[in-house]
C-alpha cells in the first residue's frame, strides 16, 4: 500500500494558502484500496513517516495522544505532542497539538468512497 500511496501522491493537489501566520494546506487523492484499510494504515501514526519523507518519527504515548519528530529547515528538528480530537472509524480523524508543541498544528484526515468503486478519496487538511 506503501507504494501506491507514494506514487499517488506526486499528483498530490496540496496548496498551500498564506493567512497571517498561519498555513492552510489541503489535499485530495484517490487510492484505489477501501477505506477500512486505509484508515487502518493512518490510525497506526507509527506508519506515516513512510510516506511523509518531512516526518522522522511519530510515537504512540496513549489511546489518543503521540510524539512528532519532523525535519525542519536548516537541518533542524521540531517536535510536538498530539491528541486526537475526533475518531470515527473508516471515516475521519482529527487532531490537534497540545501545548508546548514546537510547531502548532491541526488537521484532519477523511476517507471518501470514490465515485463509481475506484477505491477511497483521502481529503487531508493541516493548518
Amino acid at each position: 500500500m506503501c507504494d501506491a500511496i507514494q506514487l499517488s501522491q506526486r499528483s498530490d493537489s496540496a496548496v498551500p494558502r498564506w493567512g497571517g501566520r498561519e498555513i492552510d494546506v489541503t489535499g485530495s487523492i484517490t487510492i484505489n484500496r477501501p477505506a477500512e484499510e486505509l484508515y487502518r494504515f493512518w490510525r497506526n501514526f507509527e506508519n506515516l513517516p513512510r510516506i511523509m519523507t518531512h516526518l522522522e518519527s511519530v510515537q504512540v504515548t496513549g489511546d489518543r495522544r503521540s510524539h512528532w519528530k519532523a525535519k525542519a529547515p536548516v537541518g533542524s528538528t521540531v517536535e510536538w505532542d498530539a491528541e486526537i480530537t475526533e475518531d470515527r472509524p473508516n471515516e475521519l480523524i482529527a487532531w490537534r497539538s497540545l501545548e508546548g508543541a514546537d510547531v502548532e498544528n491541526s488537521g484532519a484526515v477523511r476517507f471518501v468512497p470514490a465515485p463509481g468503486g475506484r477505491g477511497t478519496e483521502v481529503h487531508v487538511e493541516m493548518r
